[in-house]
């Protein structure tokens, strides 16, 4: 897998308001620039974040997904799709 360049993407969309215009409004093309496996092209496409995340793809980097509305990820479609997955979710939660 090539966790790096997926997290390079995101940093990318973050930062540079041209390539995240590019990866909203033409994904595939733009996915194409990087090298990715096929299995995370389709985790991408379909904003399968706990694929994702089971992936080795850091949650917080995956947070950027949602804030710019990526891969027709919305926050709240976020927290449903990353469920029981997100190592944040019961910090500081008393069991």
């Amino acid at each position: 897998m090539s966790v790096y360049a997926v997290h390079k993407l995101l940093w990318l969309a973050e930062e540079n308001p041209d390539f995240r215009g590019r990866l909203q409004n033409d994904p595939e093309e733009t996915l194409k620039e990087f090298p990715l496996t096929n299995a995370e092209v389709q985790a991408l496409r379909a904003g399968d974040v706990g694929t994702l995340y089971q992936m080795g793809v850091s949650s917080f980097m995956m947070r950027l997904i949602p804030t710019h509305g990526l891969f027709g990820v919305t926050p709240e479609s976020y927290r449903e799709r990353i469920g029981q997955q997100d190592p944040l979710r019961d910090v500081g939660r008393r069991r």
